[in-house]
């Protein structure tokens, strides 16, 4: 659904428009693009890219529509969202070889030279680098913790105890996610659902990652405002104490694991 509907409508941009900040709206949601729909985008399409034009090999009988293919990793690298470091090491290397006119790596070449990122990997070869994979930047606990800068209130308030104690089982529970303990959640759907990117970006978040806390009144269901790179916490309160800590990380897993919870 993604793949097609981007498809459909980057090919009705000129190339004028392509060079503007797209704006994303998903259907069924209600939300202003400043930024983290428009990351979600990017990664949601490129992971759809990279299962139907990247396999084993290059899909000849589809070479046409590698130019749009090229486009949409152009915009990606351009408008920070996900990088496309998921390209083999043989097609990386056709991709900038000025000999190889392969009818998918020319498509390819074209759509990438549509906003200038192909001439501009050729004039500073050091660009490059950007397609390779990279396992080093793989996302840890501590990257994660050190991203998610918690906003307390003033120390000895009853506010602060209470921030301290959800923060505490909010620590607790990624250590849980990243030992793999909580199922097919992973840190990196705990950073998509703050930020909109499963990844940090190569030059770091434009506005710091945080955390918030909020007195809870109906749940304690964590959401999101991807735009400013908020996580909002509800903390518990001298009438309302937190639930049992089975119960709490079943609704972390319900949030973590449903884009809807974050407010994008």
């Amino acid at each position: 659904m993604v793949l097609q509907t981007g498809f459909d409508e980057i090919s009705s941009l000129s190339v004028k428009q392509l060079c503007t900040t797209l704006e994303v709206d998903f259907y069924g949601e209600r939300a202003k693009d400043y930024g983290g729909p428009r990351k979600e985008f990017f990664a949601l399409i490129l992971r759809e890219i990279k299962e139907k034009y990247f396999g084993d090999t290059l899909k000849e009988h589809l070479s046409e529509e590698y130019y749009l293919v090229g486009v949409i990793l152009a915009l990606s690298m351009l408008q920070n969202g996900k990088l496309a470091q998921f390209l083999a090491d043989d097609v990386r290397q056709r991709l900038f070889d000025i000999e190889d006119e392969t009818p998918c790596i020319a498509k390819l070449k074209d759509g990438l030279m549509t906003l200038g990122i192909h001439q501009l990997c050729m004039e500073l070869p050091t660009m490059q680098y950007l397609f390779q994979p990279n396992t080093s930047s793989a996302l840890t606990i501590n990257k994660l913790k050190s991203l998610l800068t918690p906003t307390f209130s003033e120390t000895g308030t009853n506010s602060r105890r209470f921030e301290g104690e959800i923060f505490a089982l909010f620590l607790k529970y990624l250590r849980e996610v990243s030992s793999g303990r909580r199922g097919n959640i992973t840190l990196n759907d705990i950073l998509q659902f703050v930020t909109g990117a499963e990844d940090e970006p190569v030059l770091g978040f434009r506005i710091t990652p945080s955390v918030e806390f909020v007195e809870m009144t109906q749940s304690y269901l964590p959401t999101a405002n991807t735009c400013i790179n908020r996580l909002t916490l509800p903390r518990p309160t001298i009438e309302q104490q937190l639930l049992p800590t089975r119960q709490m990380y079943d609704l972390y897993d319900l949030a973590f694991s449903n884009r809807f919870f974050g407010n994008v």
